[in-house]
This record gives C-alpha cells, structure tokens and sequence, in this order.
C-alpha cells in the first residue's frame, strides 16, 4: 500500500513538474514571438521610410533643385 502511494505522489510530482516547464518553455516562445514581431514592424518602417526618401530623391523637383535642366532635343539621340 505504501509502494502504491509513493508511486502516485512521485507521479503526481513529475507531472506537476513536467506541465510547469512546458507552460515556462511556452511563456519564453510567446515573448521571444512579440520581441519579432516588433523587430518586423520596425523593419517595415524602416523600409517605408527609406522608400519615401528615394522617391523623394528621385522626384523631379529634387531633380529640378540639384541643378538638373531638361536637355535640349539636340542632345536627344533616337533609336532606330
């Protein structure tokens, strides 16, 4: 009877033991899963960021600022 007993209390033990590491291990990926997640969406404005200054950059008034004038058709050439 008592071998009986140990034997239930020592599995009631290593299953409390194992569900408290598996629910750690879980907690752990959850917040490894939102510290992504926002790394991602800092990327993301980055990039939009980034496009916003290209097209800004390569917009005709950035053109027309820098000094850039419209070629003359002269120094056009045509493809045949």
């Amino acid at each position: 009877m008592r071998l009986w007993l140990g034997g239930i209390l020592t599995g009631v033990l290593l299953y409390g033991l194992i569900t408290l590491g598996i629910r750690l291990h879980m907690t752990q990926l959850a917040y490894q899963f939102f510290d992504l997640k926002s790394y991602e969406r800092s990327l993301k404005e980055e990039n939009l960021r980034l496009k916003a200054e290209l097209a800004e950059a390569l917009s005709p008034k950035a053109s027309w600022k820098s000094g850039w004038k419209v070629p003359e058709p002269s120094q056009l050439r045509r493809l045949p």
